[in-house]
């Protein structure tokens, strides 16, 4: 469940130093936390960019189960 709150937290703050703060945990942890889920699933969930971070189609798909979840 965690993870899911954390993709959610991601989603919803665009980058991955606010959605951190959101949730209580460092960046670093955060980061990590997300490669860990796209490696699991063995697909990207989000595309970084300079200014933050975009889901990608399939991160869209996991965000809405994870929404239907939580």
């Amino acid at each position: 469940m965690a993870e899911l709150r954390a993709l959610l937290a991601i989603k919803s703050a665009g980058n991955l130093t606010r959605a951190a703060l959101e949730i209580g945990v460092s960046q670093p942890a955060l980061s990590q936390q997300l490669r860990e889920v796209e490696s699991k699933l063995g697909i990207p969930l989000f595309v970084r960019h300079r200014r933050g971070l975009d889901a990608t189609p399939s991160g869209n798909v996991m965000l809405r189960l994870a929404a239907a979840l939580g």
